[in-house]
């Protein structure tokens, strides 16, 4: 497998994909599903673009918009937003309000009719909840708050269970001692809600009773102790298949087992000088596009490709991105790279796209 550099677009915050569309946002604020402008005034940083089956949400002067791929058209949705995968029969679930009342914001969650464009239901029981995680299972809700992880049903409008997951202590790289805290969900498989915490550690709940069914304890050292990378868990793109999580990430390519917890190292990069650091991950089924350094370089300066089923790196290309006269450093690579058809997406933090094409012997 070979890929040559095709193309670079300056000025670029973000992109994504819808089929064959390529959506892009420009430093101006400036959003284009191909070579349509379909709004200016956006926050077009990546993580600010979000789609979601035929939908595109993103933000225009902090008021919540959402474009329709089939019909082309822009609903404003005000303060209306929607974090993550949560459209049931076209409704939105959602949060809004954001009021600020007694020193804190008041955070409301509801149902968001996008034909009839309003909103049509409020959860009072979801109000000031900080984070909330829509995993779109039954119109189930995963609501971490502190250290209190909550599972909500919508259709009955209350909480299925509620656990506590506070009095966790671990000691810092300075050893300091701190209490863990909820890092992120990542998502459910079968009847098991995975979490990370702070500590880098994995933690599994049933998703029926709340119920804590196994975590980890002093995981990088037990599986991995001589893996040479600082991003473990930091940058969690997780692959779940098979009853199993994969991860490539450092210098090493392995799996939890989540069911006996088992894991196994199905790869690793050996090499004591200029061994691959992988930090940003894009997961196919066949393929993982990435981008790293060698030697673990804080800056991601490298672009590759991991084949899953052979197990090694297949192709790798050093950018090597010079000083950025604004910055006073070289652009790097901090978003994993995207693929579509034969091409991958490469953004730097400099604002500049890089375009590879698949070699058509590869």
């Amino acid at each position: 497998m070979n890929y040559n550099l095709k193309n670079t677009f300056k000025r670029i915050r973000g992109i994504k994909f819808y089929k064959s569309q390529v959506i892009l946002g420009y430093d101006n604020g400036e959003l284009f599903v191909d070579s349509n402008k379909i709004s200016d005034d956006v926050d077009t940083v990546s993580s600010s673009l979000r789609i979601y089956l035929h939908y595109l949400f993103f933000d225009k002067n902090d008021i919540s918009c959402v474009y329709d791929f089939d019909t082309k058209i822009v609903i404003q949705t005000g303060d209306f937003r929607v974090y993550t995968e949560s459209i049931v029969d076209n409704e939105f679930l959602g949060t809004y309000g954001g009021l600020f009342i007694n020193g804190k914001y008041s955070w409301h969650t509801g149902k968001y009719d996008f034909d009839k464009k309003k909103i049509l239901m409020d959860f009072p029981l979801l109000q000031d909840v900080p984070i909330i995680c829509f995993l779109g299972v039954n119109d189930l809700i995963v609501s971490p708050k502190q250290m209190t992880l909550s599972y909500y049903d919508l259709k009955k409008n209350g909480y299925l269970w509620q656990t506590d997951l506070s009095g966790r202590k671990y000691l810092d790289i300075w050893q300091e001692e701190k209490e863990v805290k909820i890092q992120r969900i990542i998502g459910i498989y079968e009847n098991q809600l995975l979490v990370v915490f702070s500590n880098d550690e994995l933690i599994s709940l049933d998703t029926n009773t709340g119920e804590v069914l196994w975590e980890t304890k002093d995981f990088i050292k037990i599986n991995l102790p001589d893996r040479r990378s600082i991003s473990q868990f930091r940058f969690v793109y997780w692959h779940i298949e098979n009853g199993k999580m994969y991860q490539l990430d450092g210098n090493v390519y392995y799996s939890i087992d989540l069911y006996s917890q088992k894991v196994e190292i199905l790869w690793k990069d050996e090499k004591q000088e200029n061994f691959i650091t992988i930090t940003h991950k894009t997961y196919t089924t066949e393929y993982i596009y990435f981008t790293g350094s060698y030697n673990q370089l804080l800056q991601p300066h490298l672009v590759g490709v991991f084949n899953r089923k052979l197990l090694k790196v297949e192709w790798v290309h050093d950018i090597n991105l010079s000083i950025d006269p604004k910055m006073g450093y070289p652009p790097s690579l901090n978003q994993p790279p995207q693929v579509s058809e034969n091409k991958l997406y490469v953004l730097d933090t400099g604002g500049t796209l890089h375009i590879f094409e698949k070699a058509q012997n590869a």
